[in-house]
């Protein structure tokens, strides 16, 4: 039976997402400067392509002037609406902000694109339709040119990776692999996993988890991660209903990092629920915080806001003109500088500004790329929304000077790296409940607006970790790719 919905008008938080050549929902291929978006699947999937084509008016919730046309090229499986990087930033739209509050209709009288010659003989082959020429600044999606643009167009449109969920794992050809090259800063990769290959870089730790959490690790044996579809290494949590330990995972690297490394991780999604704590995060051997901790990726239960950290023993502090210029996070504690945990446990912490670098809305953004990297110099923090990933990233030879400023920096004028930090074990974990989770469940932050004690009804976390086995069935990692570098 097909679904040909009514003329709408819908008021959705739009994302921001990129096809980048690789085939939607609706088999198109386009440009970074074609004007295209994604419905949810009630409205387009490989499977029911009537709207494909339609043409859709987006307008700012906030200011009705500004508006964008756009044509349905594909599906969006985690949210109501995304927009290519052209039309998220022509509405004023920010990349790092990624979210947009906007209405929108479909117009009269869209009409189907029509199918353009491939560009490329790998397009051909597979029988792809080209939303415009790839080979032309100016894209076209039927017959004609694309609708106009009706507000400001803003310049930053950006090179990037497909959004769609069932083409991620594809990259542009225009970035092959690259393992043998040493880039310019010097960064030559040591190693790079994907799917199952990955697990094999890690231990497996076994046992009830510590910070007081619910859950209790086990070994690879007992299938919560494998490889899917894509390719991807997936990390679960066990979903059965009643569980006084809820079993999920705690791998540990069987290398260890010090001054002289670059860890760069492509994350399609992370477990985002009430209960969760997901942690990417490297800690120094011996006893803790004495050979460091840094946290690339840290949040739990709903928050929308990343947390990257240090923690050392005494010795090691922040910078405060670098504190002071910072333009992508805030310091939790902004009382101290000291990094000392022995001290201050959430000392040296930043909150990102981007509500899209965790959580739900990092998830239905199509994930994206975290990176650190540790040397004489300093500790850097990366991150970049699916869709803004430099381009040194997918082919395999970084260039961090050619990044801009990272989003957080430990500077060595104020911290000895290799004497705080050495021997450093990457970790990949979920903890459930604990003293972060449950410790945070009556209280909102972090871009998390309810609390979990108002969406769960629960009083505690842990009642609910080991009751409620079904809030954690879609709960997971779902890892592109982790890339190490040395130089």
């Amino acid at each position: 039976m097909k679904r040909t919905p009514a003329r709408r008008s819908d008021s959705v938080t739009a994302y921001y997402g990129y096809q980048n050549n690789v085939n939607g929902a609706c088999g198109w291929l386009s440009t970074d400067t074609d004007y295209i978006c994604g419905l949810s699947s009630s409205e387009v999937s490989s499977s029911f392509q009537d709207n494909c084509g339609k043409q859709v008016k987006v307008t700012l919730a906030s200011d009705a002037s500004k508006t964008v046309t756009c044509t349905v090229t594909d599906e969006c499986a985690n949210c109501d609406l995304y927009l290519s990087t052209a039309a998220f930033t022509a509405l004023g739209g920010s990349l790092d902000a990624g979210m947009l509050d906007v209405t929108w209709e479909y117009t009269d009288g869209a009409a189907a694109p029509t199918t353009s010659a491939a560009s490329s003989d790998e397009a051909a082959d597979d029988g792809a339709k080209l939303v415009g020429d790839a080979t032309s600044d100016a894209a076209a999606v039927t017959s004609s040119p694309l609708p106009a643009v009706t507000s400001e167009v803003y310049s930053s449109v950006v090179a990037a990776s497909t959004y769609s969920e069932a083409a991620t794992s594809t990259y542009s050809a225009s970035t092959p692999a690259n393992t043998g090259s040493t880039s310019t800063d010097g960064w030559k990769l040591s190693t790079a996993l994907s799917g199952e290959g990955l697990f094999d870089f890690f231990n497996f730790d076994t046992g009830a988890s510590d910070n007081s959490g619910a859950a209790m690790y086990v070994g690879r044996d007992a299938g919560l991660t494998y490889a899917n579809g894509d390719g991807h290494a997936v990390i679960a949590i066990d979903s059965t209903q009643y569980a006084a330990l809820r079993n999920s995972i705690r791998m540990t690297s069987s290398e260890t990092f010090n001054v002289g490394s670059l860890v760069i991780v492509d994350v399609q999604e992370m477990p985002a629920t009430c209960g969760v704590w997901p942690a990417i995060w490297m800690n120094g051997d011996g006893v803790w915080p004495f050979s460091g901790e840094i946290d690339i990726v840290e949040g739990v239960n709903t928050y929308t806001q990343n947390v990257v950290s240090v923690h050392t023993g005494s010795g090691c502090s922040l910078s405060s003109n670098i504190v002071s210029s910072l333009s992508k996070a805030v310091l939790k504690s902004p009382h101290t500088l000291d990094c000392d945990a022995t001290i201050d446990t959430a000392a040296c912490g930043f909150n990102m500004n981007s509500k899209t670098t965790y959580g739900q809305p990092f998830n239905a953004a199509g994930g994206g790329t975290y990176a650190v990297s540790i040397t004489d110099a300093g500790i850097s923090f990366y991150f970049w929304q699916q869709g803004s990933v430099p381009a040194d990233v997918y082919s395999k030879t970084p260039t961090p000077s050619g990044w801009g400023d990272a989003d957080v920096t430990i500077g060595a004028n104020d911290c000895n790296i290799g004497n705080n930090f050495k021997n450093l074990r990457l970790v990949i974990n979920t903890n459930l409940g604990g003293s972060f989770a449950g410790g945070v469940w009556a209280a909102t932050g972090n871009g998390q607006d309810q609390t979990c004690a108002d969406q769960t009804g629960f009083s505690n976390a842990y009642d609910y970790v080991s009751q409620v086995g079904s809030a954690f069935a879609d709960a997971k990692w779902v890892i592109r790719s982790l890339d190490v570098y040395s130089q």
